[in-house]
């Protein structure tokens, strides 16, 4: 038994190499791309607490809400000559939305919060290296909100492709009045399949109930863990979803390079009923800073929002191309700044379903701002994620037998 089945290898190897190589270059074509880090020379995450639940808001009523709390991590970049760039960070982030529709129409819609503490030093670093220039040390911290407001059915006056406040206004759905909000939130591993993380705890309290856990160094848990995927969403059927992508690690995915401090906005505007044939839709964005004024910045193929700092930049920036009904079509944005706040219009064509990647969070001094890739979407990473192993587990079997039949077949001899 053993001969005969060496002889077979022997007699048909080249089928068999032939059909693993074919077999390897269709996983290889179409299984998921890695993600490709982007890791400092050192860097650690400390402990990360999440929650999630509802409280009742003063301005707003009761509000759904999911929180990444307390994220701490720090890393360490080294420099010749034995230079070293230090940095430290604690951010607090915050997706909400209305529990019902009965808020007031002019009240706050789908926000995120983005409060962070930010602590760096240089060591041994001259002016020309050190990234906070004449500076050896430097400490920021502020709370950024983004508020989506309303989704605006306006008529472009003067063929501008944007919306400008005080054009024609056909039609609007506010977000602080949504019908079936949804804030979700899904944990994956570094293999790309979903999480279970634990809640152990439970609090009631005047005006709020929360469910909240967390991970610290040294769990196994945190070690697998490698983001979060938030979705938010107003209505039924839903006129706007955002999913969020939050990785704990420097990351670049879907072209993106991210770190813990900022997030991958995935806009997803569909369902829209447009009630006159001569409009288009926008969407209507607040951003607030409770220390710094923002600037506004062009670069061709990205526009943004940031406060500036010595040690960071908090930003808001989208992609100045989005997909409309599958085809790529441009984005214009309308900015109306003040002190501490700004509003945005983003204005897309007439479509049924539009999708646009635009990005939040903060970046440290010397660090580029992280953009959008060219495109207006990606989408969100299956809740089965891992179910293709045994797919192309599947697919290598029949792959390898076919082959392996076919050449049997044709050195058969004809009767």
């Amino acid at each position: 038994m053993v001969r005969s089945v060496g002889g077979l290898y022997r007699r048909n190897r080249h089928s068999v190499i032939m059909g693993l190589a074919i077999s390897a270059l269709l996983v290889l074509a179409v299984s998921p791309a890695p993600v490709s880090a982007l890791e400092p020379d050192e860097y650690s995450i400390s402990g990360i607490f999440y929650g999630t639940g509802w409280t009742a808001d003063p301005t707003s009523g009761l509000r759904r809400f999911v929180a990444l709390l307390n994220l701490s991590e720090s890393y360490q970049q080294h420099f010749p000559e034995n230079g070293t760039f230090d940095a430290f960070s604690q951010v607090f982030i915050l997706f909400s939305i209305p529990l019902d529709g009965s808020g007031p129409a002019n009240g706050s819609g789908l926000k995120i919060r983005f409060s962070y503490y930010t602590a760096m030093r240089c060591i041994g670093l001259d002016n020309s290296t050190c990234p906070l220039g004449s500076n050896d040390t430097a400490i920021v911290q502020d709370i950024f909100d983004l508020e989506v407001r309303r989704i605006i059915e306006y008529r472009d006056a003067d063929g501008s492709g944007a919306y400008e406040p005080g054009e024609s206004v056909a039609n609007f759905v506010p977000l602080s009045q949504p019908e079936l909000p949804h804030v979700r939130a899904w944990p994956f591993a570094q293999d790309g399949s979903a999480m279970d993380l634990p809640y152990d705890w439970n609090t009631s309290m005047p005006g709020a109930e929360l469910t909240e856990g967390a991970l610290f160094a040294g769990d196994p848990l945190l070690d697998q863990l490698s983001h979060f995927w938030i979705s938010t969403g107003n209505g039924v059927p839903t006129n706007l979803t955002l999913n969020s992508f939050f990785f704990l690690r420097p990351t670049t995915y879907q072209g993106v390079p991210l770190t813990p401090t900022r997030l991958k906005l995935d806009l997803l505007l569909e369902h829209i009923f447009y009630v006159a044939d001569d409009t288009a839709p926008a969407l209507e964005f607040e951003l607030t800073s409770s220390r710094f004024r923002f600037s506004s910045n062009g670069s061709g193929t990205t526009d943004g929002l940031f406060t500036d700092s010595i040690a960071a930049q908090a930003f808001f920036t989208w992609n100045s191309n989005a997909t409309a009904d599958g085809a790529t079509a441009p984005v214009r944005a309308t900015v109306v700044e003040t002190n501490e706040s700004a509003t945005v219009f983003l204005s897309y064509p007439r479509a049924s379903s539009i999708h646009h990647d635009p990005v939040f969070g903060l970046a440290f001094a010397g660090e580029p701002r992280s953009f959008p890739p060219p495109g207006g979407h990606s989408p969100p990473p299956s809740v089965d994620a891992n179910l293709w192993v045994p797919f192309f587990v599947a697919l290598v079997v029949i792959v390898g037998t076919g082959t392996y039949l076919l050449v049997r077949l044709s050195r058969r001899r004809p009767d």
